[in-house]
């Protein structure tokens, strides 16, 4: 990746602190974005090569040594880079001209006890182009600069307990850059209005850090219960999840600084007093604001969990109580089937044991006509018998 490197910036000491540094930064970040530039300078410089290689007496002619930045094509570079001692003013320099670190010297000058600090600033931020296999082999845009800067944050955040707890408090937080507000007094305990948009943590996302108890310790501390040494242990955890952006709770400036320097360098307040030129008490009251409005956003994020899960239950319980109803209906229903069905059975059931005992009983009366008509045969035949006989005896008495 090509790039162009300030040295150094030269000026008259009677003429430093009046913006002459800036200007010309601005001004070479306009020459490399190509905002100096004459669009025909490429047909231009074609012509005059041509037309400039001889003079009138057939002598060649040289090249200007100077020329006007707008006749001159800048090369592409992805961006400006500087690399100095760090010092609190140095680096508020850099930074108002949009430069952000990406490298801090662990070990300092033996000399002059500075850290080695490197900052860049992105010309071509969005140039960078990869193949994507993914996407039919398509070019893609890629920012590169992003990750590198939050990496070298979140490593400094970490290293601040270590090579750079000596370090000035307000010099760390001009490297970290905290979204903080200008006054304490503004909403002090639910100014969070301004990160809705922001992915909160989850509840048992904060019980991976913060447990009950030590929620439990940190509400005391908040309503003036309990001493802030019984809390001390706690801070680092909520600095640390602070200045990562994982939780947002809008603090005052100095209420970072005491974060970041209780929290990340384990400063005692003694130290913090006189970096801020404040009272211990003033600071003591401060830190005190500053743990509230961590208690209420957890406390909220509770309560919205807790509210979630409530709306959850009731949502299940409908659906149970809508699903019973339908099984009920349903239930209902394969009943009156099942007693329709079973109904219908046995009122054939019964139609054919009506028609079965009908049946017999017509036989039962057909046998018994069959018999008697059998027994009144008989009896008439008897009765001829009977009467052919007494014919008989009254004709041979005759």
């Amino acid at each position: 990746m090509t790039s162009i490197r300030v040295v150094r910036i030269a000026c008259h000491p009677e003429c430093q602190r009046m913006g002459y540094g800036t200007k010309a930064l601005e001004l070479l970040c306009k020459y490399y974005e190509g905002k100096f530039i004459n669009i025909d300078i490429d047909n231009n410089m074609e012509e005059s090569d041509e037309d400039n290689k001889t003079d009138n007496k057939g002598k060649k002619k040289l090249k200007p040594l100077l020329s006007k930045l707008e006749d001159v094509k800048p090369p592409f570079i992805y961006y400006l880079g500087t690399s100095f001692g760090l010092t609190n003013n140095l680096y508020n320099f850099w930074q108002k001209n949009g430069y952000k670190a990406l490298y801090l010297a662990m070990n300092s000058n033996s000399i002059t006890g500075e850290h080695s600090c490197i900052m860049i600033k992105p010309i071509n931020e969005g140039n960078i182009k990869v193949l994507n296999e993914e996407i039919n082999m398509d070019q893609k845009i890629i920012k590169w600069f992003e990750p590198f800067s939050s990496d070298f944050k979140h490593r400094f955040i970490s290293l601040l307990s270590f090579n750079f707890n000596k370090l000035d408090i307000k010099l760390c937080l001009s490297i970290l850059e905290p979204e903080v507000t200008t006054s304490t007094a503004k909403n002090n305990d639910n100014d969070d209005n301004e990160y809705e948009n922001k992915k909160d943590m989850n509840k048992n996302e904060i019980e991976l850090f913060i447990t009950k108890f030590d929620f439990k310790r940190l509400e005391l501390y908040s309503r003036n219960m309990t001493n802030y040494n019984n809390i001390i242990d706690l801070i680092p955890v909520i600095a640390h999840l602070y200045f990562n952006k994982k939780i947002f709770v809008s603090l005052s400036y100095i209420q970072a600084g005491v974060l970041l320097g209780v929290g990340l360098q384990r400063k005692n307040f003694d130290d913090i007093v006189k970096e801020f030129n404040i009272e211990i008490n003033q600071l003591l009251a401060m830190f005190n604001k500053m743990v509230k409005k961590f208690v209420n956003y957890i406390k909220n994020i509770y309560t919205k969990e807790i509210e979630y899960e409530e709306e959850i239950d009731m949502n299940k319980n409908k659906e149970i109580l809508k699903t019973k109803n339908e099984n009920k209906g349903n239930v209902l229903k394969e009943m009156q089937k099942e007693l329709k069905s079973e109904g219908d059975k046995i009122i054939e059931k019964d139609r054919e044991v009506k028609k079965k005992y009908m049946e017999e009983k017509l036989k039962k009366m057909e046998k018994k006509e069959e018999l008697m008509t059998k027994k009144k045969r008989k009896r008439d035949k008897k009765e001829d018998d009977d009467n052919d006989i007494d014919k008989n005896d009254k004709s041979e008495s005759d």
